[in-house]
């Protein structure tokens, strides 16, 4: 699926805020779409566990993320994603209409700026971001739609994404050449 404009929304939160926010997008599916895999269909203790080792080493100043773990597409829509079989078993997901689509999450900071969505050596992980396009090509037609007038099931589960970073996550200030700098990263109130 070809898409633009999306919002991005990069954030840390502890484990428990984590569950907390699953459970407040519930109901909702997670897809693996970042490898050719045998179950496609993650299930969400598996993502909370891995969030929570990822947070544990997190607090101790280390980085491990498991990084296809970290790539996901979450939907209340199932048909928003494709699947097809290979013929070795192993299945190739892809996304069709509008998702949240969640990556693992790093910054640098270059000429007192900050850099979302960048790696590498200098590279400072924080947690995830999570995507949501505004505008997207049907792959049926090839049309350009506006997701917020397409009557997708995924809007609410943005709208209830937004709702929840608002009030469970605050704005972040970084210390960047000695200069105080709020940023777009939100981070949990247990971090």
């Amino acid at each position: 699926m070809n898409a633009s404009r999306y919002v991005h929304i990069q954030l840390l939160v502890s484990d428990e805020e984590m569950k907390d926010l699953f459970e407040t997008l519930t109901p909702f599916e997670l897809y693996n779409v970042s490898q050719v895999t045998k179950e496609p269909l993650v299930e969400k203790e598996i993502f909370l566990n891995a969030y929570r080792s990822y947070f544990e080493a997190f607090q101790k100043g280390e980085i491990e993320i498991d990084r296809p773990l970290f790539s996901l597409a979450l939907t209340r829509d199932q048909s928003a994603v494709t699947q097809k079989e290979l013929p070795d078993g192993r299945v190739l997901t892809r996304i069709v209409k509008p998702v949240i689509q969640m990556r693992a999450h790093s910054y640098t900071i270059a000429g007192g700026k900050l850099h979302t969505m960048t790696f590498g050596t200098d590279a400072i992980s924080w947690g995830i971001q999570l995507s949501f396009p505004h505008l997207y090509e049907d792959v049926v037609t090839g049309e350009v739609k506006d997701t917020l007038k397409s009557g997708s099931e995924n809007i609410e589960l943005f709208k209830a994404l937004r709702v929840w970073v608002r009030n469970k996550t605050k704005p972040t200030t970084l210390d960047i050449e000695g200069n105080a700098i709020k940023t777009p990263l939100r981070k949990g109130s247990l971090v």
